[in-house]
């Protein structure tokens, strides 16, 4: 388990490594991917950032329905897989807790898939204690998925008691 300050670096220069050596794919379920950041990375390794960047095909889903139609694109992947954030657009109360259970499972199918394909990370946040549904899906996710990531939440600390 990795803070996000530690993180997004460690995960910066993994990418970067294996762009360097050939094309990946990065499906950003949290919004948290910055090509910025990694033009950076890459530019202290070599001077061809735009070669190395073009390796690189980035998708985001905005919802948990988005998703499954992105992995099921990903159907012959043409090296690595990193998911960042998989299970943020699965915490969206707007949709029915079925739903997200039902697309979490199938989810999954595609995960195993992608594992026996390409090498696979997925990076999670820490489900909050309210949403046990997800830490059930983690338990399993674990024994399946080859890289998992899981950065520490910093809980905000309760305001002092004055007597």
């Amino acid at each position: 388990m990795l803070g996000t300050r530690v993180l997004y670096p460690l995960l910066d220069e993994r990418i970067v490594r294996h762009a360097l050596s050939g094309p990946l794919v990065v499906l950003d379920a949290g919004n948290c991917f910055n090509p910025l950041r990694l033009a950076r990375s890459i530019r202290r390794q070599t001077v061809e950032v735009t070669n190395i960047l073009d390796r690189i095909q980035v998708a985001r889903a905005f919802t948990c329905f988005q998703v499954l139609p992105l992995l099921e694109q990903i159907s012959r992947p043409p090296g690595p897989v990193y998911i960042l954030r998989l299970l943020d657009t699965f915490t969206d109360e707007v949709v029915p807790v079925q739903e997200r259970l039902r697309t979490l499972s199938q989810v999954e199918a595609h995960i195993q898939r992608l594992c026996h394909a390409t090498e696979l990370t997925i990076t999670l946040r820490t489900p909050l204690p309210q949403e046990e549904l997800l830490l059930d899906w983690i338990t399993r996710l674990r024994s399946r998925a080859g890289h998992i990531i899981a950065p520490l939440l910093s809980t905000p600390t309760p305001p002092a008691q004055l007597f």
